[in-house]
């Protein structure tokens, strides 16, 4: 798989910037990597606040597939990125993976991924473009979960252009995975590696109703499955998830 890697020392956002890519030539996929973001952002359009120091890319993938799975691409980039920082971090730091987007070190926040999806003039399929922002030496304050950094676990710390190629090399793997042999397995991957599963929550479904139960496991496409004290079992697949 062929990427056009783009540096840039400062853009608005490396998602725009992939997309504008695309927009003037969408031969081929592109990667977007910025020292930093002068509007990055998050879910729900969310700032991402994005000094230098952090690693700030964003890569564009359009999958031949039935588009209601695209939800799914936030659970496949969360294992990939699981799987690259693991190996930078000592064993005392539990990394985890928060439904549908959050990256966890110890129960604080190291990065997040944003998933956003368009129809491009001359493809057949909706384009998947992912944005993924690791902290490394700062760690803004921005989240309700607190903050954190990879310099407060590791003192070598990683090249950032070699961390993002690490984790498309890793995402490229388990993309294959997703595409040719269905989400099944890396759901039970996923599951094994997130935070809170059993755990009380809340979540406020389309129509306003606010669920109250427990995070009981994920739907066979990838939407959390909230169980409550009557045994009633609800689907989550936009809403935000609260742990109580």
């Amino acid at each position: 798989m062929t990427y056009k890697f783009l540096n840039f020392e400062k853009v608005e956002s490396t998602s725009d910037e992939v997309r504008n890519v695309i927009l003037k030539d969408s031969s081929q996929d592109v990667v977007v990597i910025a020292d930093m973001q002068t509007r990055g952002r998050g879910r729900r359009g969310r700032r991402w606040y994005s000094p230098p120091g952090n690693l700030y890319f964003s890569f564009s993938k359009t999958p031949a597939i039935n588009p209601a799975a695209l939800g799914q691409i936030s659970l496949v980039t969360g294992i990939a990125v699981h799987h690259v920082i693991s190996k930078l971090l000592p064993s005392s730091a539990q990394i985890a993976l928060k439904w549908p987007n959050d990256i966890l070190v110890n129960k604080m926040k190291l990065g997040g991924i944003l998933i956003e999806t368009e129809q491009f003039p001359g493809r057949e399929y909706a384009t998947c473009i992912i944005g993924i922002g690791i902290n490394i030496t700062s760690s803004p304050e921005m989240v309700a979960f607190p903050p954190c950094a990879l310099r407060d676990y590791i003192n070598g710390l990683p090249d950032k252009d070699e961390l993002a190629r690490n984790i498309i090399d890793e995402f490229n793997r388990c993309y294959n995975v997703w595409l040719y042999d269905g989400f099944e397995k890396l759901r039970s991957e996923w599951l094994s590696l997130s935070y809170g599963l059993g755990k009380p929550v809340s979540a406020r479904a389309e129509n306003g109703f606010e669920i109250y139960g427990r995070f009981l496991t994920l739907s066979s496409d990838g939407a959390v499955v909230i169980c409550d004290d009557d045994g009633n079992e609800y689907l989550v697949r936009s809403s935000e998830i609260t742990y109580l």
